[in-house]
């Protein structure tokens, strides 16, 4: 029995476009994790006849989208996957007068509310003594720095959970990768930025430069398992869990792998209602995610498969 997703948004994470070539077929032989492509009678979408829908297996039960006609879709375009890039922040000390006092300010940016007034600061201070190089001050900073954050929860004297200190003369401050856990936690990435105090006279203390700036990437299994969370209304979560301390510990199902890379297939259309002759239109989405790790040579059937029913060009992935 077909079960349908009336949603604005709808998503589909799959592996591979299915070889069944009519909607009954799917239904009936069709594996997990397969998509299908159909015209809106169920016969094979190989051209533009009266609209089209998707089909997808899902623990042996056939999931449809809404039924869309070609012309209605506006745009499509593919995307590939695009690692993450974690920000990274260095600090080069260009002031060693002896007796000097290097104080590092380690902003942590959207701090509890997530707004941009609230920030949370770590210090790092090393006072340089005679003979010292730039080295010394580096790993005096690090030093500090680690024993700052072994304050924080699942800290310890030389590691935390938001930041590797490295470096020899040059301190490099990066970012970790932060956990997620669906629906409870979105494991967003860090927003810090990172200044030295001048010295007495006004003089700069080091030159600070901004190595990567940080970047969620495109296709990661975790943004694909939180999309689909979302655009399918939270429909992975089970009655008896919504609510916290009920929920904690329970896994939301999600049909996305973390460690996956994904490309991400979009269509964006209008849907048109005539109620007595007044015609409203509404937008519909529709995201289909398929893993590139291995080649892309899926993702791209898939594109091939659409292009027929929706008539229009959609440039493959390399």
């Amino acid at each position: 029995m077909a079960q349908s997703q009336n949603a604005m948004r709808e998503i589909f994470v799959v592996d591979a476009l299915a070889a069944e070539t009519t909607l009954n077929a799917f239904e009936a032989s069709a594996s997990d994790g397969e998509i299908g492509i159909f015209n809106a009678d169920g016969s094979d979408g190989t051209s533009k006849v009266g609209g089209f829908l998707l089909a997808m297996k899902v623990n042996g039960k056939t999931v449809v989208s809404d039924t869309y006609k070609s012309e209605d879709v506006q745009t499509a375009f593919a995307k590939g996957y695009e690692a993450p890039v974690l920000r990274s922040i260095t600090v080069t000390p260009t002031n060693l007068t002896v007796g000097q006092e290097y104080v590092l300010n380690l902003r942590i940016l959207n701090f509890g509310s997530l707004s941009a007034e609230n920030y949370y600061t770590k210090h790092a201070q090393y006072v340089v003594q005679t003979g010292d190089t730039a080295a010394n001050v580096v790993s005096g900073l690090i030093t500090s720095l680690n024993k700052n954050f072994s304050r924080e929860e699942g800290s310890t004297a030389s590691t935390n959970t938001a930041f590797t200190f490295t470096g020899t003369t040059t301190l490099i401050i990066t970012e970790k990768d932060q956990p997620y856990s669906l629906g409870k936690n979105e494991g967003r990435q860090i927003p810090f930025d990172v200044f030295v105090d001048e010295d007495s006279s006004g003089l700069s203390m080091a030159d600070i430069v901004t190595t990567a700036g940080g970047s969620p990437g495109v296709g990661t299994g975790k943004q694909v398992a939180l999309m689909e969370y979302f655009y399918r209304g939270n429909r992975g979560d089970g009655f008896g869990y919504q609510h916290f301390p009920y929920n904690w510990g329970v896994d939301t199902k999600t049909n996305a792998i973390g460690s996956e890379e994904y490309g991400l297939i979009e269509l964006k259309a209008i849907s048109k209602h005539d109620t007595d002759f007044n015609v409203s239109t509404s937008r519909k989405e529709v995201t289909i995610a398929c893993p590139m790790s291995a080649s892309v040579i899926a993702i791209n059937a898939i594109i091939n498969k659409l292009e027929a029913v929706i008539t229009q060009t959609i440039p493959d992935l390399v």
